[in-house]
């Protein structure tokens, strides 16, 4: 009779004191070989410019323990890194089985993560092996594991799921495993479509990393029979931020630059401010105003001396200054 499996896998990074705070992102794969025995294909996105992962000890759940040592690397953009450790394991027999893998925390500074640096990378699923409903390998995510967006801007990302055995999915977004853990803040809604995957952030309000965690079901005659998670870094920048110097069009005036108690923000062609947002130069969001205006004036007497960033929103743009508060 052929043999048949129900596949929903937990994969848990916990913290380790001998590898570093530098985890972006990872997620698993899997594939059964024969019988009990499944192949794992583990990756582990980390920051490059610091020592990566050169082992992690998965826990089988069935009271075995494994340390894996890296197969592989792959270098990223953005000067990350790809570390990938391969092993495979044949189980006793049917069952449920907890599967807990330790690596490394996640970088510093997470924006929805309090004290980030302390909290191990976590994915939580569990291998379920079941001989009623059929052979079942993991979903295949191709969607890059680390991304960017921008300030005020429409966010869409797709994980880029394929079921290699053609198993209907179904998405969910789920809060990072970390207690601390709170969802992205956005202007208006932030999402996923339960059907195509697309996950809407609509919009960011402020600059800095976020953690976020996307939830793959497996449908198989209308029942359940296996999940994947993938759990990822994306860091919000301002628009142009290296030409954020040279913005200088002529449709919005901003004066008098320096300010000391306040700043008018003017447009040239009659167009509506819709929105005003002051910033840090940190990326820090400090005032918003929502308005329909042609002229804006902006109090700062209570604001320190400094270099901030102002976007303003029209009907027709959208426009970063940099303005100079002087007291």
């Amino acid at each position: 009779m052929k043999k048949c499996l129900c596949l929903f896998i937990v994969f848990l990074i916990f913290n380790s004191s001998l590898l570093s705070q530098n985890v972006i992102g990872g997620d698993l794969s899997f594939r059964n070989v024969t019988s009990f025995t499944y192949e794992f294909n583990i990756s582990i996105i980390t920051v490059d410019t610091i020592i990566a992962n050169h082992f992690i000890v998965i826990s089988y759940g069935d009271n075995t323990t494994y340390t894996i040592p890296r197969t592989g690397t792959q270098l990223l953009p953005n000067f990350n890194r790809r570390n990938v450790f391969i092993t495979t394991h044949t189980y006793p027999g049917p069952g449920i089985y907890n599967i807990n893998i330790i690596g490394s925390n996640w970088i510093s500074n997470i924006y929805n993560i309090n004290h980030s640096f302390n909290e191990p990378f976590q994915i939580s699923q569990t291998l379920n092996i079941n001989s009623s409903i059929g052979n079942n390998n993991s979903v295949e995510l191709l969607g890059a594991i680390y991304d960017t967006a921008k300030i005020g801007q429409l966010y869409i990302y797709n994980p880029s799921a394929s079921d290699p055995d053609g198993d209907t999915l179904s998405y969910n977004i789920i809060p990072c495993l970390p207690s601390n853990y709170v969802y992205p803040v956005a202007s208006s809604s932030f999402g996923i479509d339960s059907i195509s995957g697309d996950l809407a952030w609509n919009k960011p309000v402020e600059i800095g990393y976020y953690a976020i965690a996307i939830k793959i079901d497996e449908w198989r005659n209308a029942f359940k029979i296996g999940s994947t998670i993938r759990q990822m870094i994306i860091k919000v920048n301002f628009p142009l931020s290296i030409n954020i110097n040279e913005n200088t069009g002529n449709s919005i005036s901003i004066y008098p630059n320096p300010a000391s108690t306040s700043f008018t923000i003017t447009t040239n062609n009659e167009q509506t401010i819709k929105e005003v947002s002051l910033y840090s130069i940190e990326g820090k969001l400090l005032k918003q105003q929502v308005l329909s205006e042609t002229k804006v004036k902006i109090e700062t007497s209570q604001l320190p001396e400094g270099m901030y960033i102002v976007k303003v929103q029209t009907k027709k743009e959208q426009v970063y200054k940099k303005l100079l508060i002087s007291h």
